[in-house]
C-alpha cells in the first residue's frame, strides 16, 4: 500500500524473529533501492545473498579469509566486487553488468578485467614502465561475434523465464516460437538449438559478411574463430584471402605465412608464391608453387605462376614444360599461349 514505515517495522520484526531468513532481507532491500537509499539497498541485498539456500555464490566472509590470508602470504587482493559496484547506480550491481543472479555479462567481465590489469600495471608485471592498453581499446578487442551474444541472450531469456525467476509453477519456454529475422538471428538459434556446431555457424557468418561486402565484419569473426581454435589453419587462411580481396598484400603474406606455418598446404604455398612474384622475388616463389603442384596437380593458376616464376629466372625449359602441362588441361588458356610463345627457343 505504499506504508514504507509499517513495511520496514514489519520486516524487521521478522527478522527479529528468523535471522536466516533470505527474502525478508531481500525485501527491505527492494524499498531502499526503490527509495534511493542505495548504501542501505546493498547491505540489504549482501545480507539477502548471503542466506540464500540456493547457494550459487560465496558468503561475503570468505572475503575476509581471502584478504587475511594475502595479508599473511604478501598476496595481492584484486577488489573487483567494489570495483564493479563503483561503476553500478548507488553502488548497487544490477543487470547493467549481471546476466541473471551469478554471471557478469560481457561489460561486467570487462570491468574485472580492468580491474586485473590495473593490478597487475601496479605490480609491474609488464616492465617499467609500462605501455599502457587504453581502456577504449581494449574493450573493442573483445572477440564477441552477434552469434555469441544472441545465444547467450536467448540462453538467459529461457533460464529466467522459469522459477526461481518466475513463480514455482511457472511453464514457460520462450524459444519454441522464435524464428530468426537475419542471418546472425538464424544462426544464433541454430547453436542454440544444437542444430549447427559453433564453428560451422560462425563459418557460416564469416561467409556472410564476405558475399555482402562487410569486410571488416568478417575478419572479426575469422579472428574470432583463430583465438578459439588457434591450432586450426583455416582461420589464417581465410583472413589472408580476405586481404587479399582488400589488396592488402603485407597482411595478407603474413597470414598465408602463418597458415603454411601451422600446416603445410597447396593454397597457403600458391598464395605465398604468387606473393613473392608480386614483390619481384620469383626465386623464393618457385620451390613453394613446385610444392602447392606436387600437392594439387591440375590447379591451373599454380601452374600459370611458376612457369612464370621459372621464365623470370631464365629457365625457359621448365617454364615450357609446366606450360605445355597447363595446356593438356585447359588448351585454351590464351595467357598460357602468350608465355608459351614468347620463350626463348
Amino acid at each position: 500500500t505504499g506504508d514504507t514505515t509499517a513495511a520496514f517495522a514489519a520486516l524487521t520484526t521478522a527478522i527479529a524473529a528468523d535471522g536466516t531468513a533470505a527474502d525478508a532481507f531481500y525485501a527491505k532491500a527492494r524499498i531502499h533501492d526503490a527509495l534511493g537509499q542505495y548504501d542501505a539497498a546493498a547491505d540489504a541485498y549482501l545480507a539477502a545473498k548471503d542466506r540464500d539456500l540456493l547457494r550459487f555464490r560465496a558468503p561475503e566472509w570468505f572475503n575476509t579469509i581471502l584478504r587475511d590470508a594475502a595479508e599473511a602470504t604478501g598476496a595481492t587482493v584484486v577488489e573487483t566486487q567494489a570495483h564493479l559496484q563503483a561503476n553500478s547506480t548507488g553502488g548497487v550491481i544490477d543487470d547493467a553488468l549481471m546476466l541473471e543472479h551469478l554471471h557478469p555479462n560481457l561489460q561486467g567481465y570487462f570491468l574485472i578485467a580492468d580491474r586485473f590489469y590495473d593490478a597487475l600495471l601496479d605490480a609491474e608485471v609488464f616492465g617499467t614502465p609500462p605501455r599502457r592498453l587504453d581502456r577504449r581499446q581494449g574493450r573493442q578487442t573483445l572477440l564477441v561475434t552477434p552469434v555469441d551474444s544472441l545465444t547467450g541472450n536467448i540462453r538467459v531469456l529461457r533460464l529466467m523465464a522459469s522459477w526461481p525467476f518466475q513463480p514455482r509453477g511457472t511453464l514457460s519456454n520462450p524459444v519454441d516460437t522464435m524464428q530468426g529475422a537475419t542471418i546472425p538471428e538464424r544462426l544464433a538459434l541454430d547453436v542454440f538449438r544444437s542444430d549447427k556446431p559453433w564453428l560451422i555457424a560462425h563459418r557460416a557468418l564469416a561467409n556472410h559478411y564476405e558475399n555482402t561486402g562487410g569486410f571488416r565484419q568478417a575478419e572479426y569473426v575469422w579472428r574470432t574463430i583463430f583465438d578459439a581454435y588457434p591450432f586450426l589453419e583455416i582461420a589464417p587462411l581465410a583472413l589472408g584471402n580476405l586481404k587479399m580481396k582488400q589488396q592488402e598484400y603485407g597482411a595478407a603474406f603474413r597470414y598465408f605465412e602463418q597458415a603454411n606455418t601451422m600446416a603445410p598446404s597447396a593454397e597457403a604455398q600458391r598464395m605465398l608464391g604468387a606473393l613473392y612474384i608480386q614483390r619481384g622475388d620469383p626465386t623464393s616463389a618457385i620451390p613453394l608453387l613446385e610444392q602447392s603442384v606436387e600437392a594439387a596437380p591440375d590447379h591451373i593458376q599454380t601452374l600459370y605462376n611458376l612457369s612464370g616464376a621459372y621464365a623470370l629466372t631464365s629457365q625457359a625449359d621448365a617454364a615450357r614444360r609446366t606450360l605445355e602441362r597447363l595446356l593438356q588441361i585447359e588448351p585454351a588458356h590464351v595467357d598460357a599461349r602468350r608465355l608459351l610463345s614468347s620463350l626463348p627457343r
